[in-house]
């Protein structure tokens, strides 16, 4: 099918579904890659470890597949938490692996890593959620869900463009992440180095002249600029996006910033979010 512009097509019309291994394609002491489900790291992450097994020891009982796959893991919480790779650097190119992996192979129409995209965004798997069959504990993603889903297909120069954009995407946020961890482990490091051990301790309301809350009034565009958990960011303070609260004088006074005030988020609906501080 030639295609100069994005269609909206089936999985099955474009991907093979759990292909089948012919019949003597390998020998039984081949070596194959094999790839159990604790292999595959979540949130779409890649291949932790693999090993490899002869063919006449994986080949019953097992989920077979090749380089360029893409596999999708069908069961709870497996599915859930993001267990979806592109098998890749199989030994003599064949795997096989968990029987909860589904196994779709692309045709020449569409890459792999389009169908990984797709088959990654959280919105397609609460909706691979919604179809699961089976008991509590034991539910799984029909291959017939997998097969009927309708994805969008752009021509492979665009699919190849975006992949590519994605491929970034995904580089900067891994930077960030090894650059975030690298700050957990100096700071301490330095702090440590800076302080020493810690043998004169005392309490931080010693060295703090007033602790105090903020205001809980709602916003009016008649209002002071007012600071919110959103312009807390990476202990800075970010002016973006200001909100403007209305206060009587003896509020304003209570609540006014002075330079070298420092904020602490003490509470929010996201934990995370607990903690995050920057001087004013």
């Amino acid at each position: 099918r030639k295609m100069s512009k994005w269609s909206l097509v089936r999985i099955d019309e474009i991907c093979e579904v759990n292909p089948k291994i012919g019949r003597g394609v390998l020998s039984p002491d081949t070596l194959v890659s094999f790839l159990p489900m604790a292999a595959v790291a979540e949130n779409g992450g890649g291949i932790i470890n693999v090993s490899e097994r002869a063919y006449h020891e994986v080949s019953k009982g097992y989920t077979y597949f090749q380089d360029n796959d893409v596999l999708f893991a069908k069961i709870t919480p497996c599915m859930e938490n993001g267990k979806v790779v592109i098998a890749k650097n199989l030994e003599n190119g064949i795997g096989f692996g968990s029987t909860e992996f589904h196994v779709l192979r692309c045709s020449s129409e569409v890459l792999p890593k389009w169908i990984f995209a797709f088959l990654i965004q959280p919105s397609y798997r609460e909706q691979a959620r919604r179809n699961f069959t089976g008991t509590a504990g034991q539910q799984r993603v029909p291959a017939d869900f997998i097969k009927n889903t309708i994805i969008p297909l752009p021509p492979l120069p665009e699919q190849e463009r975006i992949v590519r954009l994605l491929d970034e995407a995904e580089a900067l946020r891994a930077t960030r992440e090894q650059a975030n961890a690298r700050m957990e482990q100096f700071v301490p490091a330095l702090f440590q180095e800076m302080f020493g051990d810690f043998k004169e301790m005392t309490t931080l309301g010693n060295l703090v002249e007033e602790f105090r809350y903020g205001t809980s009034n709602k916003s009016n565009p008649n209002g002071y600029p007012t600071l919110r958990i959103p312009n807390v960011i990476g202990q800075k303070v970010d002016l973006d996006d200001l909100k403007y609260v209305p206060v009587n004088d003896e509020e304003f006074r209570r609540i006014q910033m002075n330079e070298g005030d420092i904020l602490f988020v003490r509470s929010n609906g996201n934990p995370d979010n607990i903690g995050r501080s920057a001087v004013f």
